[in-house]
């Protein structure tokens, strides 16, 4: 007889959550998986440790309100009777797990499931799933769902009744008084080598005087039956005594490489240890200006990122909008870019060069800061989108920038301008798949900055519209120059360098487009201008474009130097033709 098993285990801190996530996703040692199964493996929604944790973040901060010692996340065991996996094919297999899959989304909401791992690398296939608890009104409430002898049999039977009857799984006995195991417990013994089984050997009775006699004469009795019996049952254990020695030899194997293995790691460990010292030496403020942090003008300790306000004094610094501090420029970069301490370290070498931070270092410390500068990097992932942002960030381009709703909420839907959980303005570098943003603070401090590739940020050119291009410095300016009129296709070099800015633009010549440079109206522009080639210059009456569609906005100016025309009348004339 086969059961279907549910299991639950509360997760009170991110720690927990990291732990747990580790373990899942295999980032740290897992004694009991066979590491050449482990591609077998697979998961529906967050992939990674990191990508867990952010998640479950996230959806912390869509919640009123986090007590300290509230349980942040529910981590799930799905499973079932080794017999069950024993006789059941693939299809069968993966069919349990997705009806198991579709129960916890049914019963959390599918922004609350995390993640949903199947590991098929153990003794027994099993599945895991980390889960937010947040309850219909909005609230972090594990009490909701586990709380209660009640709510926990219910559990178990509405999880029978949905995954375990379909396939045949019988349900545990209800009502038994029997203590509930924690994932851990139940974990532990799921993947605890079987004993052998102890075979008993019969005893065997003396033989009487007529049995002596008759085997004398070599006839078969019942007590050389019994004799026979007994030896093949000592041979039998013998057989089992071999067995058993040869897996605890084999187990000890395992740990010896398990243990060779972690030896490795820590001295790894110390070697990126070492090759810290000399990164953490480069100045908190050169970091900060690299990453394109913004210094305030009253308190130059001050300043604005992506995570909002940061304080720098000396080598310790502090984010006021997620509580977190620290020291060194690994731990900064960390924290404003929101990458693990690998990625940091390449950053830190990508933007102040590997001589600057090995030059004072022992020859082995340079060969590991090598090392880290030289692996690829991973692949980029943009600011997920933020539907609770939104509204501020649409006020902020529609009400500050004076962009219009229309526009906004026409680039929104196509998905080229959406917020991030820090209120920052995203827009989507590239074509079709995202490979850089451009970001944009909307606090009171401006923030601005690229991520990822710098690819440019284009919007097309209108039906009909003359076969003109007009780069620009920045996507605010491309939406603010479709906003004062201009119908061709406009395309900000999002902090491209010259030779690729010349490159676009002669690409446009070769299709017999005319270039136009619409940079800012300074000296800056001016060198970006030339930067093009042959191309028209369009200046801006005030330093940029969104400075002018503001102050057309409020009438204080009429006209654009393109033609002298008026793009205002012109605005009104389109939508007179509209209607």
């Amino acid at each position: 007889m086969s059961y279907c098993i549910l299991r639950t285990s509360k997760v009170k801190t991110i720690a927990g959550v990291a732990a747990s996530a580790a373990h899942t996703f295999r980032e740290r040692a897992t004694a009991n998986a066979n590491a050449a199964r482990t591609p077998n493996n697979y998961t529906t929604g967050a992939g990674s440790k990191s990508a867990v944790v952010a998640r479950v973040q996230e959806r912390l901060a869509a919640v009123p309100t986090v007590r300290k010692n509230a349980v942040v996340a529910v981590e799930y065991f799905v499973g079932a009777s080794p017999e069950f996996f024993e006789q059941a094919d693939r299809d069968q297999m993966e069919r349990y797990f997705e009806d198991a899959h579709r129960f916890l989304v049914e019963r959390h909401g599918a922004e609350n499931v995390v993640n949903f791992t199947v590991h098929l690398d153990e003794k027994t296939p099993h599945a895991t799933s980390m889960v937010v608890p947040i309850d219909p009104k909005g609230r972090l409430s594990a009490a909701h769902f586990l709380d209660g002898r009640e709510r926990l049999s219910a559990l178990q039977s509405d999880f029978w009744a949905v995954c375990g009857k379909p396939h045949g799984l019988e349900r545990g006995i209800e009502g038994s008084t029997a203590k509930h195991q924690t994932i851990s417990q139940f974990y532990a013994r799921l993947n605890q080598p079987a004993a052998p089984p102890q075979t008993q050997i019969p005893r065997v009775r003396p033989p009487t005087i007529g049995e002596r006699i008759t085997e004398s004469l070599g006839w078969s009795t019942e007590h050389s039956r019994q004799v026979a019996a007994a030896e093949a049952a000592r041979r039998k254990r013998a057989e089992e005594i071999r067995q058993r020695t040869a897996h605890l030899e084999a187990r000890s194997r395992q740990l010896d490489v398990m243990e060779a293995t972690e030896r490795g790691r820590r001295n790894d460990l110390r070697a990126l240890r070492a090759q810290s010292v000399r990164v953490r030496e480069i100045g908190l403020v050169a970091v900060l200006e690299r990453l394109g942090c913004t210094q305030t003008a009253k308190d130059k300790n001050n300043w604005t990122t992506p995570v909002g306000r940061v304080t720098v004094e000396g080598e310790k610094f502090f984010c006021h909008d997620t509580s977190k501090g620290g020291g060194g420029a690994i731990d900064l970069v960390m924290q404003v870019e929101q990458v693990d301490y690998k990625s940091a370290v390449q950053r830190l070498v990508g933007e102040f060069g590997l001589e600057a931070t090995t030059s004072a270092a022992a020859a082995a410390v340079k060969r590991s800061v090598q090392a880290a500068a030289e692996a690829p990097p991973e692949m980029f992932k943009p600011p997920q989108s933020v539907d609770s942002t939104w509204p501020r960030v649409r006020r902020y381009l529609t009400e500050v920038r004076r962009i219009s709703a229309r526009l906004v909420d026409e680039l929104h839907q196509a998905g080229k301008v959406y917020s991030d959980k820090f209120s920052n303005v995203v827009f989507a570098l590239g074509q079709g798949e995202i490979s850089g943003v451009e970001l944009r603070g909307t606090g009171e401090k401006p923030f601005h900055g690229v991520r990822g590739e710098k690819s440019p940020f284009v919007l097309p050119e209108r039906p009909g519209a003359p076969h003109r291009v007009l780069f620009t410095e920045s996507a605010i300016d491309s939406m603010s120059l479709r906003e004062l009129g201009f119908e061709g296709r406009i395309v900000s070099l999002a902090g491209n360098a010259p030779k690729v800015a010349a490159r676009l633009a002669q690409e446009a010549r070769d299709q017999g487009w005319t270039v136009v440079a619409a940079f800012d109206n300074d000296k800056a522009g001016d060198i970006q201008a030339a930067a093009l080639g042959e191309a028209e210059r369009l200046r801006p009456r005030l330093k940029d474009w969104n400075a002018d569609l503001v102050e057309l906005r409020e009438g204080k100016l009429r006209t654009t130097p393109e033609q002298g025309q008026d793009p205002q009348q012109d605005h009104h004339d389109r939508e007179r033709a509209r209607r």
